[in-house]
């Protein structure tokens, strides 16, 4: 019945029709609806609706056609999401959902459908990422999911789909992993259209770090990596020194080392993005035996120690020691000599190790200098560093 300028909604008596096996109804101009009846056909092989100007959601009870081949709803206004009861047709080789307004996500489900051969999504709003469940569908040699709202980083699961001939997935914020693998498996397709995935990157580095024995640490914040493909997963080696720890999912050191190192130790810190992705910093960290500081109540002179992390995204804390109690201030200063930032005085007493935090507030990223200035009954007591602020 298709191209007979069929007008008006599909009566939902054409689902009384069990025994029907093929059900032409494309290149019309029927509205409304697809009635749930439908779902009654158990015997359809094919069911072709595709450029009409039906609406409304693809009703679930389409799941319950055993026998279905081919299933062409494409080129409509269909709304809502991707019922997950598609994945209940066994027997599905062609599913051609593309041209309607479909939303949600790409149900897990759809990886259940074993024999399927042509897969098409494209140009609707579907959201979110690829479910890795696809990569179960090896018998598809044509998967099109290009002009959607799809997000993150193909699934390597993908890489089983051997029979694969055509993949596209461009014009979204959806790409493919960088790694050579990857890579690889995607120039053994034939046709393939989509962007590959940024690299991951960090900025500036890591300053190597001297702790005392049996004292414990300020926090220190790892820097974030820019770019790349959400989760971005962090790594430290080797094991830290005996009483200090790392969290991955803070970034951060802390603890109290109890032991010393018999020289620095090099540690490697690695980001990897979904895509596969990496980037690495490297620095020492050494642990000493501060038995001459511990003989002494204050510090004999002025000394700052830096500030941690740098660069740092949302704030630093500058660390140093102080022979006698002093107000310390501390400004920011960009690169053409201008203070954009100043912090209250604090009012602080002698001791090792003491420490202001600097806030980042409304600083844009880029290169600053800090200017810390301990006033004391002795005089004043300045130092001037650089530091980076990343967003």
């Amino acid at each position: 019945m298709e191209d007979n300028a069929l007008t008006g909604p599909i009566p939902p008596e054409f689902g009384n029709l069990e025994q029907l096996q093929y059900l032409y109804l494309d290149n019309n101009t029927l509205t409304g609806l697809i009635p749930p009846e439908l779902g009654n056909l158990a015997q359809v092989r094919i069911l072709e609706l595709w450029r009409n100007s039906l609406t409304g959601p693809i009703p679930p009870e389409l799941g319950n056609l055993p026998q279905l081949v081919n299933l062409m709803l494409s080129n409509n206004s269909l709304t809502e999401s991707i019922p997950p009861e598609l994945g209940k047709l066994t027997q599905l080789e062609w599913l051609h959902l593309q041209d309607n307004s479909l939303t949600g996500t790409i149900p897990s489900e759809l990886g259940n459908l074993a024999h399927l051969t042509q897969l098409n999504m494209s140009s609707n709003s579907l959201a979110g990422p690829i479910p890795p469940e696809l990569g179960n569908l090896t018998q598809l040699q044509e998967l099109r999911l290009q002009s959607n709202t799809l997000t993150g980083a193909l699934p390597r699961s993908l890489m089983q789909l051997h029979s694969l001939r055509t993949l596209h997935f461009g014009g979204q914020q959806l790409c493919a992993p960088r790694d050579n693998e990857f890579q690889t498996w995607l120039r053994s397709i034939p046709d393939v259209d989509g962007p590959t995935c940024a690299g991951i990157q960090f900025a500036g580095t890591i300053a190597d770090q001297s702790f005392p024995r049996a004292q414990q640490i300020a926090p220190l914040v790892l820097p974030e990596a820019a770019g790349g493909v959400a989760p971005i997963n962090y790594t430290l080696t080797p094991t830290m020194p005996a009483g200090l720890s790392f969290d991955a999912s803070a970034r951060t050191i802390s603890g109290t080392p109890t032991e010393v190192t018999a020289a620095p130790v090099p540690y490697t810190y690695v980001a990897t993005d979904a895509s596969g992705s990496t980037d690495s910093l490297q620095f020492n960290i050494e642990v000493f035996s501060p038995v001459a500081v511990e003989d002494e109540t204050v510090p004999e002179s002025f000394a700052v120690h830096g500030n941690y992390p740098n660069p740092f995204r949302q704030s630093t804390r500058i660390v140093f020691d102080l022979p006698w109690p002093a107000r310390v201030t501390v400004e920011v200063i960009d690169v053409t000599g201008r203070r954009v930032l100043a912090i209250p005085p604090e009012d602080l007493t002698a001791g090792w190790e003491q420490d202001i935090e600097l806030r980042g507030g409304p600083l844009p990223s880029g290169f600053y200098l800090y200017r810390l200035v301990a006033t004391s009954p002795e005089g004043h007591s300045t130092h001037v560093s650089p530091i980076m602020r990343i967003r």
